[in-house]
């Protein structure tokens, strides 16, 4: 196990950070180093002065320390030419250079690549503070070997461009910040830590999978860090402490073990815009390559076209439910319509209905590719993502509908259907009897059996995992479940909801039926989210 640190922005405040991190030493034991980005050096005299008494051995730096290289060119001027290959600033001061991966002496694989994305710049203006595509390619290329696991840490300034997809973002985070090309250089190392500064923020992100959304595969997560400069006046973090085993030394099974709470892999829209811009006839199968077409991805000094196969096969992981073929409601899928999106927490989001019978009838979905509840059920058990929020977001409709005097129904069909949806649909106040009701007599009238089921009862106690079944949950606790055997009508939910003694809406059984412009359901889910934000537990 090895146990290090992690800074974000120094701009010259050394001796704030190092007595800082003799306190932590004090109380944790010693660390094996601590890692730094963003900003080492700062404009002001007085840093100056301080950093040459660490020069001088005046004041000695407590712990190995690694840093970037320059992120400007007011800062190039402090690094001695040691902005490429790297070297000592002062003792136990290391700057790692321009890129590369190195290997501590446990093992630990830490890659790492300084300055500012420079890839909007005219090959005349990128300047040694600036990567550009070429750098990334730099990295592919070692990624290439088919025992390329991934690296334990990635050391960037900038923080990745979509970071912030699936989760919600920090206070003040300007969702355009970030580059795209660090987006591209996470998705190639698949970093176990992967720590970022210069946005003035602190922000533990969850962790996402690197495997794209695609169950066939698993692979080891991602832990995504952008830490606040040292001294900062609102008190944000800048110190991270993390213990970490390095990928040679942990088995496989244990390397990949996904946690509770994670998300899909956040870049793929960026991926898929890449993809258009790549040389699609000459791009081997699989393989990562960055436009290189594209002068401004070029140093001035390297004009060659590369392309590198990135490939990591995994392993197949049966207990783990496939999608087959796009997903519609999976979150990474570019088709999804996030136009209708809620709220989005760790492991579900709330979304508009498609064609709702209402305004307010929206969609509990899990984040993750799962065909039904019994499949949440069985995630817990083999630790896979679970649907950590699934209660806490129906607890949370359930108060917002009962603000404006409604009840709700909530139901779940598991047949003919490739990812799970709740639908949650308001009824009046009073009304859920008549609701019980109606699904008994008119499943009846449809030969559709409906066993009465206690709160809280375990679905897999009497169902098997495969089993197609339609589920509906009352305000009370109560549920009513059908086994579906053979046919089953696709709109029966809505069709009961919707009769003269609920809704009264007849024309509006066939969700195709109520589709809107994307303009109107842009609005409404503006509309909708606007209200339910004082009941939103992620913003709460």
């Amino acid at each position: 196990m090895c146990c290090s640190l992690a800074c974000g922005d120094i701009k010259g405040r050394l001796t704030q950070l190092f007595e800082r991190v003799r306190s932590v030493q004090k109380k944790a034991g010693n660390f094996e180093m601590l890692v730094c980005v963003g900003s080492f050096f700062s404009s002001e005299n007085h840093h100056h002065e301080e950093l040459q008494k660490y020069i001088d051995g005046q004041l000695e730096v407590p712990i190995p320390t690694y840093i970037l290289g320059p992120n400007t060119d007011d800062e190039t001027v402090h690094y001695r030419d040691q902005e490429i290959e790297g070297g000592e600033i002062c003792p136990n001061v290391t700057v790692l250079g321009k890129r590369g991966i190195f290997t501590t002496l446990s093992g630990l694989s830490i890659a790492y690549m300084s300055g500012q994305d420079g890839s909007n710049l005219q090959p005349s203006n990128v300047q040694k503070h600036h990567f550009v595509g070429d750098d990334i390619n730099y990295f592919a290329k070692k990624a290439n070997d088919s025992n390329f696991q991934g690296v334990d840490v990635l050391l960037t300034s900038p923080w990745p461009k979509g970071i912030c997809n699936f989760v919600q973002p920090p206070e003040n985070y300007n969702k355009d910040s970030g580059s795209s090309l660090v987006s591209h250089l996470a998705s190639i190392l698949k970093p176990r830590y992967h720590f970022s500064g210069t946005e003035g923020l602190f922000f533990e992100r969850l962790p996402y999978r690197n495997d794209k959304g695609t169950y066939g595969k698993t692979q080891h997560v991602t832990r995504f860090l952008g830490l606040a400069p040292v001294g900062n006046e609102e008190k944000l973090k800048y110190l991270y402490a993390f213990n970490i085993v390095p990928i040679p030394h942990i088995p496989r099974e244990k390397l990949t073990v996904i946690p509770p709470s994670v998300t899909n892999f956040p870049y793929s829209s960026l991926e898929k815009e890449q993809s258009h811009n790549a040389d699609q006839s000459a791009q081997p199968s699989g393989g990562y390559f960055y436009d290189m077409g594209n002068a401004q991805n070029q140093r001035p000094y390297q004009q060659k076209r590369r392309r590198y196969d990135n490939e990591n096969p995994g392993e197949r992981n049966p207990r783990q439910p496939v999608s087959r073929g796009p997903c519609w409601f999976c979150l990474g899928n570019a088709e999804v319509e996030k136009h209708l999106v809620i709220s989005v927490g760790i492991d579900s989001y709330v979304a508009l209905a498609k064609g709702g019978l209402t305004s307010e009838h929206v969609l509990i979905i899990p984040i993750g590719h799962f065909p039904s509840s019994l499949h949440l059920t069985e995630s817990i058990k083999y630790n896979l993502p679970i649907f950590l929020y699934k209660i806490t977001y129906k607890d949370s409709l359930r108060k917002f509908f009962k603000s404006l005097g409604k009840e709700c129904v909530i139901f779940e069909r598991n047949f003919r259907s490739q990812h799970l949806q709740l639908q949650v649909v308001p009824i009046p106040s009073g009304t859920t009897n008549i609701a019980k009701e109606l699904f008994q007599e008119l499943g009846e009238t449809n030969s559709l059996t409906f066993q009465l089921l206690p709160s809280n009862i375990d679905l897999t106690k009497i169902l098997s995992e495969g089993s197609p079944f339609f589920l509906v949950e009352f305000d009370d606790g109560e549920m009513l479940l059908h086994r579906i055997r053979g046919k089953f009508p696709l709109q029966f939910g809505r069709q009961i909801l919707a009769s003269e003694s609920l809704l009264n809406m007849p024309d509006r059984v066939n969700w195709k039926d109520c589709e809107i412009s994307v303009e109107e359901a842009t609005q409404s889910a503006q509309s909708f989210r606007k209200m339910f934000k004082s009941f939103d537990f992620n913003l709460n």
